[in-house]
């Protein structure tokens, strides 16, 4: 520095300090040599007496508030020298098998009602379903309630067909005693006069 920028160091330092880089600034660009361009450089890294440093830096903002947060919220900082393990979100639960409720009900419809015709469609739909159960890895649940459905509609349709069974046996064994001829048979006549 000469005479004069000291000087003028002494009355406004800020001043100073902007003429000193601009001279400074010139002489690094002056091809003069290495010696003079280290000079520089060191009375750039350290500030002139009686200037004040350079604040510290402001620590970084606040994240950004999701919408539905409260304004101006924003998650706690992590302590110094600790690493932010970001929040995983919870993962969807695996869901039950709407084809394995559905042949379930059917199935316990047709202990109510109708006895085969519901059991058949519960078998088809629990087959269906315990294989999309075990082609979801593990998304879809309601393997057991396809088992059950299964289950009671085999148990229905047995009783189905052994009733059925039944049925015909009484009828081949009451037709074998002679049970349905007509001097056996009860009969009352009736006659119908139809205006003729």
């Amino acid at each position: 520095m000469t005479d004069r920028e000291e000087s003028a160091a002494d009355q406004d330092p800020v001043a100073a300090n902007d003429s000193s880089a601009e001279s400074e600034t010139t002489v690094e660009s002056a091809p003069e040599g290495a010696e003079h361009a280290a000079e520089v450089t060191e009375t750039m890294a350290i500030p002139p007496v009686g200037v004040p440093a350079a604040p510290p830096l402001p620590p970084p903002p606040p994240n950004p508030s999701q919408p539905g947060d409260p304004a101006g919220w924003a998650p706690p900082q992590p302590p110094p020298g600790a690493q932010w393990v970001p929040v995983v979100p919870p993962q969807p639960r695996p869901q039950a098998s709407s084809n394995a409720i559905v042949a379930l009900v059917l199935a316990i419809v047709s202990w109510v009602a109708f006895p085969v015709i519901p059991a058949i469609v519960a078998l088809v739909l629990a087959s269906k379903a315990t294989k999309e159960i075990r082609a979801s890895n593990g998304w879809l649940t309601g393997e057991g309630m396809a088992l059950a459905a299964k289950i009671m509609s085999w148990i229905n349709i047995g009783f189905a067909i052994l009733a059925t069974i039944f049925v015909i046996f009484l009828i081949v064994v009451v037709a074998a005693s002679g049970g349905f001829e007509p001097s056996t048979v009860p009969s009352q006549e009736f006659s119908f006069d139809f205006g003729t």
